[in-house]
């Protein structure tokens, strides 16, 4: 059996998020931070890699560092309902970024499929949340950047 560490953090930005899951942190971010319904955004990943220590006595030697690469595919879902995928791809490095479109204000889960990382080679899926504003989205933004 794998053991695995599972937790979830958010970072400072509304829609930017990790999950580890085993030795593999996914982390998702929007750009703008906050996506507008059917207004084009930027949709980045990073992927890392926490190399665990072999014993006891050297665990506090755990290293993390950025992928060589990885073979990912995403799925988007709202209100339950499959809206959108990335098809499974290799990438380089341990970044990738896209430009993508929400066409429904509110909740979207997205679902990273991360393949040949686990055990045997299985697929890890990670699952972050992502809001999107309706068209008075940039109104929103304003409100909220003036109040910070």
């Amino acid at each position: 059996m794998f053991p695995s560490i599972n937790y979830a953090s958010a970072h400072e930005d509304y829609n930017s998020q990790d999950q580890t899951i085993g030795n593999y942190e996914v982390q998702v971010a929007t750009n703008p931070e906050i996506p507008s319904a059917n207004q084009i955004f930027k949709l980045s990943f990073r992927i890392l890699n926490h190399q665990s220590a072999s014993n006891i006595l050297n665990s506090l030697n755990t290293q993390t560092s950025e992928v060589d690469n990885f073979r990912m595919g995403v799925r988007i879902y709202y209100n339950d309902q499959l809206v959108g995928t990335i098809p499974v791809q290799s990438f380089k490095g341990g970044e990738w970024s896209t430009s993508y479109v929400f066409h429904e204000s509110g909740n979207h889960i997205v679902y990273v499929d991360l393949y040949d990382v686990g055990p045997n080679g299985k697929t890890l899926t990670y699952t972050f949340n992502v809001s999107v504003l309706n068209v008075f989205g940039p109104l929103f933004r304003w409100i909220i950047s003036e109040w910070v």
